[in-house]
């Protein structure tokens, strides 16, 4: 119950103290809240499978007052988010390790929606993978994960906290997106 409160927006203060309210025990620390929502997105089923197409896009994030890229995978089928990567830049050899990432939830090559980023054909053709440039249609399964990330951070003014590193935010950003997929949270 933590972890849908804290998912579906409520600060993890005050998913302690709801718990609390609730008489589940004692008071709950935010450390510990913390630590059960980052496991929750690793207990869910993460499998490879055949794929029929896949929508890759990225968007501006800030970290610290800096703009980072958040790269992100979603099956344009099933609207299961299959990878997240966060970066400092947009490059080719970021499209790269981000395809590593991609390619690992996948049994084929499937179809590769994207936007008109130079940075996807050269990376997508050294993959072998097939790829068109869409504005919506399937594309608009990444765009749907993104709406959800962007409306959670604004809890953070869009940008995230001052202790925040790339590391942290990419550890919160995966099973953040890994529960998106539980009863088609991205819809």
């Amino acid at each position: 119950m933590a972890v849908r409160l804290y998912h579906q927006g409520l600060s993890l203060r005050r998913v302690s103290e709801v718990l609390g309210e609730l008489g589940v025990g004692w008071r709950f620390s935010h450390e510990a809240l913390r630590r059960w929502y980052l496991k929750a997105g690793l207990l869910l089923p993460r499998g490879r499978r055949r794929r029929r197409a896949i929508a890759l896009d990225e968007t501006v994030i800030k970290v610290v007052g800096a703009k980072n890229w958040l790269w992100s995978a979603v099956d344009a089928y099933s609207e299961e988010p299959l990878a997240t990567y966060l970066s400092p830049q947009r490059s080719f050899v970021h499209t790269t390790l981000f395809l590593d990432r991609v390619l690992e939830r996948c049994l084929n090559k499937p179809m590769v929606y994207t936007d008109r980023g130079p940075w996807y054909p050269w990376a997508l053709d050294l993959y072998g993978l097939r790829h068109r440039v869409e504005a919506f249609g399937r594309r608009n399964t990444v765009e749907r994960l993104f709406n959800a990330v962007k409306a959670r951070t604004k809890i953070f003014y869009n940008n995230f906290p001052f202790h925040s590193t790339l590391e942290s935010v990419a550890r919160w950003i995966d099973p953040f997106t890994a529960l998106l997929s539980i009863g088609r949270g991205l819809s």
